[in-house]
């Protein structure tokens, strides 16, 4: 008699591993699914806002060129550069107590020669930013007693070459200064608010051409210097001249 066979029975334990094990797996997959989907709605979302950016830069683009077209500056020759306006410093002379306004680019620096051209203090102009002409070159303040002085100092010798006001042009100038007329080949003109004899003379070593402005403040006779190439710059140093103010 035959022996009869009966199938193997799968234990309890073994049939809840399987289900642990499909779950995690259906999970997983679930998982991986859900991620992929979601990677590929934030990849989608970011390609039509970069394709939205694009399109409004491409828009954009023919503005922003007109724009650069219309502000690009127009090429400034060396000429036209001397013609800009550079600003105006003030600047206080307290041995005389008043006030100078000039061009910014240039600077006063007191002098120390003693007595110049018979002047009891004198200032030199120094230009900034290259040198050309016509270009402010001195300012002087001269009194009857100063004027003395130095022809005091340089009798019997020759202590002084190049011009030099005397007490004849000075009592002479402020004469015609207070009347209103011309002085000898000293024109008077109006800069601004103020009268001023103009005249030119030629440097020492005929070298340039100083064109002489010169106005009285009370017994003060105050000269000054603007050198030139030569005579051919006078409508130029009177130009720069008009920035010259005294206050």
């Amino acid at each position: 008699m035959e022996q009869e066979i009966h199938p193997q029975q799968v234990s309890p334990d073994k049939k809840l591993l399987l289900v642990v094990i499909v779950s995690i797996l259906l999970t997983a997959l679930i998982v991986g699914v859900g991620v992929y989907f979601w990677q590929k709605s934030v990849k989608n979302t970011a390609i039509k806002n970069l394709e939205q950016k694009v399109s409004s830069l491409e828009q954009q683009l023919p503005i922003i060129e007109n724009e650069q077209t219309v502000i690009q500056p127009t090429p400034i020759n060396q000429q036209d550069l001397q013609t800009i306006p550079t600003g105006i410093k003030t600047f206080a002379i307290s041995e005389v107590g008043i006030k100078v306004s000039f061009p910014n680019n240039y600077s006063l620096i007191k002098s120390t020669e003693q007595n110049r051209r018979g002047s009891f203090v004198s200032y030199d102009f120094q230009q900034s930013g290259g040198y050309k002409t016509p270009n402010l070159d001195e300012l002087q303040f001269f009194s009857e007693e100063s004027i003395v002085n130095l022809a005091k100092s340089c009798e019997n010798t020759m202590c002084f070459d190049g011009d030099y006001p005397d007490l004849a042009r000075y009592s002479g100038q402020k004469t015609a200064f207070a009347q209103g007329k011309d002085y000898q080949n000293y024109k008077l003109q109006k800069f601004n608010t103020r009268n001023w004899f103009v005249s030119s003379f030629r440097c020492t070593g005929d070298s340039c051409v100083i064109r002489e402005y010169t106005t009285f403040l009370g017994n003060t006779k105050v000269d000054v210097w603007i050198m030139m190439a030569d005579s051919t710059e006078e409508k130029q140093a009177d130009t720069l001249f008009v920035q010259f103010k005294i206050e």
